[in-house]
């Protein structure tokens, strides 16, 4: 054979590695190969089939003297080793190293080599990113077929940060302009969760093929917004070049169809396939039995499922998930039934508006009166109740019943009012957030404060010194916090949302129960009938400011149309969720406020004008019932602190990682716990100490103004007027095109101002209440 004859000629022996970029001089040396030889060797690396030929023709490269054609044939061998069928499936990484130090060994390597080898590489590690950088170094530009290789690599591993940094490196060398490095980028993003981005550049790409319109839609999908998927493959249906789905694209808006539970569109993408011919197999198919499966057509998923000729594990688990047995059925129907129901969305509402501000409620009262305060909590929740109302309408625009859903609050804000009111809203929002997280870390310590007391009374009886600080207990909570705040998600952990109804329904129940006690054992109704203060002594001042302070705490805890629209999101689109949330607006406000105006006139006839400000701080036995009381309190504020800080943490990292997207600050490491496959801690030098130095903030702070009417009286003004009334009002107003000058357009005017002068009042009478104990308290110094 030609093979055999040109492997056993004679050859000097040497270690010299081949250099394919520099040409020896001609060399009349008696053993060098003739040219004839030399076509041949060429031929037999065109045809080579197997990886082990190719070592046996390295080897003979390797001792057979240079010649002029010497450079030909080593390029000739690493397009062989990198065109090998047998090298490219399945990848092995002996294979794969082995190229490398092929192109490694090679002087002056060219874009096609390295793009072979990342391309290999993308799908098994991040090795890829370390050959672009290779690449770099030596000089290689690379092109439009090496960025979206690399870019595989970082969406298989979800390296962000490497990500953003070719990201950086495209926009540098107009590499954006390209419809495929544009797609690569969009799917990194949708990896990442990154949804805004992925539109961003969706939107500013140079082409929007069907790669660009799938890609959108999965992101949809994937981050839980079906209906935007929907929308955007009707969109891509409308366009003017004709796109034509293909299986991911089908797969994803079935699988939108299925979560939506739309069986009309899952029917017509069902008779869009059969009209092109395409097998309802495999991915198809299971998308198919699954959309069917969900909206309830049991018999149409078994015949799908019945007419695929190629099923596999997830065929069977959608056909076992919705089965045909009646009792079953029954049992997954009513499962249904309860799934975003008016009575689910209640109860939402009633946990989200339950909170630690109702331990105020008493006090608020008892600075208003008998006259007033009943008066004021009856006016806030026909306010809250009528302003709900009008929100539930724009939660879909510009129809309140088939148009474009508003999932957030701010989201609706932005649709209705534009970016500008956004900026505002969104800065309101935070500071609420950052102020009430101060107010939990001084509720917290009062309430560990008050568990030691109550224990100490017991032990001691009711007259020893039992006087506590709360610095310590508020250093504790702040390190419990940013422990707490390393944890990623912590927000949409479900279980804190069952711990936070438990918990505030538990000491809401426990005040009202202690405060009928004491009320019962009084044998008399306590307090005044004007504005009363607690004490004689007080200078007319001070009980004005307190006075103003109720009126913002009784607002704080009507704090409920920042929730709505959330809660609405919860709700099936059948019946209408404008309608059904009205009724759950209904419910929730007429129990808030029975159960409020329950608990502050009974606190305030219990203890009259010395009603403390946190109800719980004024009872001490049962020691056990009130220790209950406040460890709830202490176990809910845990959790919520986590709910609110969250957003504000993702804010500043998305804000700081947007503007230095190439820092080490930003990177991501993640540290994988001992003895488990999946368990993993993903941190970054971003997160580390800018959550903590939050943290340590909003402690210090706390600890400077432990104030804790004063502080819910302040958050509540703050809200109430311009979140509860204004941006509502005026997203009503849009949303249902009121007429400027109009008796409906006067007469919401003129309950925003009535609105916005609680506000001023409210926030007046806190900043004054601060000042005041300012000039009786020392800084870092709070006696409990």
């Amino acid at each position: 054979m030609r093979m055999a004859t040109a492997l056993s000629q004679p050859t000097t022996p040497t270690t010299t590695i081949y250099s394919a970029s520099k040409t020896p001089p001609p060399q009349n040396n008696p053993n060098s190969i003739s040219s004839q030889q030399e076509l041949s060797l060429l031929s037999k690396l065109h045809y080579c089939k197997s990886v082990s030929q190719l070592k046996q023709i390295h080897a003979f490269i390797i001792k057979t003297p240079r010649s002029q054609t010497h450079h030909i044939y080593a390029k000739k061998l690493i397009y062989s080793l990198l065109q090998l069928n047998h090298f490219f499936s399945p990848p092995n990484d002996k294979n794969l190293n082995y190229a490398h130090s092929l192109v490694k060994q090679w002087d002056k390597p060219d874009v096609y080599a390295y793009n072979a080898l990342i391309q290999r590489m993308s799908s098994t590690s991040m090795q890829s990113f370390h050959l672009y950088q290779e690449m770099l170094i030596k000089g290689i530009i690379p092109d439009t077929y090496t960025i979206p290789f690399v870019l595989k690599a970082c969406s298989h591993s979800m390296s962000l940060w490497e990500g953003q940094q070719i990201h950086a490196h495209c926009i540098k060398m107009f590499f954006t302009e390209n419809v495929y490095v544009n797609n690569t980028l969009m799917r990194l993003y949708a990896v990442c969760g990154m949804l805004d981005v992925v539109e961003k550049l969706f939107e500013q790409g140079p082409v929007r093929d069907l790669v660009s319109w799938t890609t959108l839609i999965q992101a949809y999908l994937k981050m839980g917004f079906p209906i935007d998927a929907v929308s955007a493959f009707f969109r891509m249906r409308m366009q003017k070049v004709g796109l034509k789905p293909d299986d991911f694209t089908l797969v994803a808006v079935l699988n939108s169809c299925a979560n939506l539970g739309m069986l009309d569109l899952g029917k017509w993408v069902h008779a869009y396939i059969d009209r092109s011919h395409l097998r309802a197999d495999g991915f198809i198919g299971n998308a198919l039995v699954d959309m069917y499966a969900k909206s309830g057509s049991i018999d149409q998923a078994l015949r799908v499922f019945q007419a695929m000729k190629l099923r596999d594990v997830y065929s069977y688990t959608a056909m076992i998930g919705e089965k045909a047995h009646p009792k079953v059925k029954e049992l997954y129907k009513l499962l249904e039934a309860m799934n975003g129901t008016l009575w689910t969305a209640t109860a939402h509402a009633f946990t989200a508006v339950v909170g630690a501000g109702i331990l105020a409620l008493p006090w608020s009262v008892a600075q208003l009166g008998w006259i007033l305060g009943p008066f004021v909590l009856v006016f806030f929740a026909i306010v809250t109740y009528y302003i709900a109302s009008l929100l539930c309408d724009c939660y879909r625009t510009p129809d309140p019943v088939t148009g474009k859903r508003n999932y957030t609050y701010i989201y609706a804000v932005r649709e209705l009012l534009g970016p500008r009111s956004e900026l505002i809203c969104g800065i309101l929002q935070y500071s609420i957030l950052w102020g009430t997280m101060i107010g939990y870390t001084v509720t917290t310590a009062i309430s560990i404060a008050a568990v030691k007391r109550s224990t100490c009374f017991h032990d001691k009886g009711h007259n020893a010194k039992c006087g506590v600080s709360g610095n310590l207990y508020m250093l504790i909570y702040g390190a419990i916090e940013i422990f707490l705040s390393q944890c990623p998600n912590l927000e949409k952990v479900a279980i804190l949302s069952v711990i936070a109804a438990v918990t505030s329904f538990a000491y809401a129940l426990i005040a009202l129960c202690l405060s009928t006690a004491k009320l019962s054992s009084n044998h008399e109704f306590k307090g005044s009938l004007m504005v009363a203060m607690v004490g004689n002594t007080e200078a007319t001042s001070e009980r004005f400011w307190q006075a103003f302070q109720a009126l913002g705490n009784i607002a704080l805890a009507y704090t409920y149309c920042m929730l709505l629209l959330e809660i609405q999101d919860t709700l099936k689109s059948v019946p209408a969720e404008n309608k059904v949330m009205k009724r759950v607006s209904l419910y929730v406000v007429v129990g808030t406020a029975f159960f409020y105006i329950s608990l502050g006139c009974i606190g305030y006839a219990a203890f009259g004008n010395d009603v403390p400000g946190n109800i719980l701080s004024g009872f001490y036995e049962p020691f056990w019932l009130v220790d209950m009381a406040n460890i709830a309190v202490i176990i809910h504020l845990i959790g919520a602190y986590q709910v609110y800080a969250q957003p504000v943490f993702a804010i500043n990292e998305k804000w700081i990682g947007s503007r230095w997207p190439t820092s080490s600050f930003n990177k991501i490491y993640t540290i994988r716990f001992p003895c488990s496959r999946k368990g993993s801690l993903h941190l970054s030098m971003n997160r580390l100490f800018l959550r903590t130095i939050f943290v340590v903030i909003t402690t210090a702070v706390a600890m400077m103004f432990p104030f804790f009417n004063a502080i819910l009286g302040l958050l509540g003004s703050v809200s109430f007027w311009p979140l509860t009334v204004y941006f509502p009002i005026s997203m009503y107003i849009v949303q249902a095109k009121i007429k400027r000058g109009s008796y409906h357009w006067f007469g919401l005017q003129a309950l925003g101002f009535v609105c916005l002068i609680v506000t001023v009042v409210s926030g007046i009478g806190s900043v004054a209440g601060m000042v005041e104990f300012l000039k009786k308290a020392r800084l870092f110094h709070i006696e409990m």
